[in-house]
């Protein structure tokens, strides 16, 4: 995994992954995912939820690339979810995007939340398995290739959120 990770990267880095973009159905998409997901934050102990507007706006992107990026911030936020918190996922039109969050009840210290896209970094220096460390910095170089912007926030006992946009389909 950790070398098919490197290779990705490092196409993703290099410009030589071609995106097709098309209009995205951004409710559908998060819906299969979510659903698919649900059964795992289930045998975690949690709930999975989805909360999307009537309305929400088709983003411009490819599809299976956003999947993907979806797919390494739930990874992401199932593993640190504390305190018995559900995870949600949102998305809501902003200007010209279409902004999608994933919370979660797991905090970033402060000195960690502007590194968490390099790649290899883990904010829990403990934590020695369990992923490659180069999720996010993946889902970083997919959502900036698309022209959209990715980034988190957290709060101490309130737990993180996770933030990608991407244009809406005009």
């Amino acid at each position: 995994r950790l070398i098919d990770d490197l290779l990705e990267l490092s196409r993703l880095q290099s410009g030589a992954v071609a995106l097709t973009k098309q209009r995205m159905e951004a409710d559908e998409l998060l819906r299969d995912v979510v659903g698919r997901y649900g059964k795992i934050a289930s045998e975690q102990g949690f709930g999975l939820s989805l909360e999307v507007p009537e309305g929400c706006p088709d983003a411009y992107g490819n599809p299976d690339r956003t999947e993907q990026v979806l797919i390494a911030l739930l990874d992401n936020a199932i593993k640190h979810n504390e305190g018995g918190g559900d995870v949600i996922v949102r998305a809501e039109a902003a200007g010209e995007r279409t902004v999608v969050s994933v919370v979660n009840r797991g905090a970033i210290a402060d000195e960690d939340i502007e590194h968490i896209f390099e790649r290899f970094y883990k904010a829990d220096r403990a934590r020695t398995g369990g992923g490659t460390g180069l999720g996010l910095s993946i889902a970083r170089h997919l959502i900036e290739s698309h022209g959209g912007k990715i980034w988190a926030e957290s709060q101490p006992g309130k737990g993180s959120v996770f933030f990608f946009s991407l244009p809406i389909l005009k």
